[in-house]
């Protein structure tokens, strides 16, 4: 699979070995732009507990987490969180970040496909995700993989004493 770059672009599956360079991944995203959910070194998570959350994901029946790198650089990662309770378990929540370089160049759409194809096989009927509701890019991405606005967080982000709203947005597949 390549990007629009023409770049050896490959998604796969975390493992715990690569625990280090996902927080060095995190640690990186996370100061390029304010549409993620957390700042530059909010999480502050050890190099074995990042390795014990990589553990439960993938021993979860219905979560995942992916990473898409370029040179065995982590420039994409995305995740689905599954419900356990039996009245929702037929949710998951998705969530992506790509590094600022990468962006425009389809890197995002190719996991999010990924992504949806993993749910479609675990039984996941219903995704949901939320996304600034000033992120263009991003709305335009989700909303091209069929998700649809269905609400809207009032006051969903508070950065440097300024409030932004999110849209809730999901996508059927069932």
């Amino acid at each position: 699979m390549d990007s629009k770059s023409d770049e050896p672009f490959n998604i796969r599956k975390v493992t715990e070995d690569d625990a280090e360079r996902v927080l060095d991944y995190i640690n990186l995203v996370s100061g390029e732009s304010d549409n993620l959910t957390f700042g530059i070194n909010e999480l502050n998570c050890t190099v074995n507990e990042e390795k014990n959350i990589i553990q439960a994901i993938n021993n979860s029946k219905n979560s995942v987490m992916l990473i898409g790198e370029i040179n065995n650089e982590i420039v994409v990662m995305g995740n689905i969180g599954g419900l356990s309770r039996s009245r929702i378990n037929h949710r998951g929540t998705l969530a992506i970040s790509v590094l600022k370089k990468c962006w425009n160049l389809g890197i995002g759409t190719k996991m999010i496909v990924e992504l949806i194809n993993f749910a479609k096989s675990h039984n996941i009927e219903v995704l949901d995700l939320e996304v600034r509701t000033d992120n263009v890019y991003a709305v335009r991405m989700y909303k091209k993989a069929g998700f649809e606005i269905v609400g809207v967080y009032k006051k969903y982000f508070k950065i440097d004493k300024e409030y932004y709203d999110a849209y809730i947005m999901t996508l059927e597949l069932k």
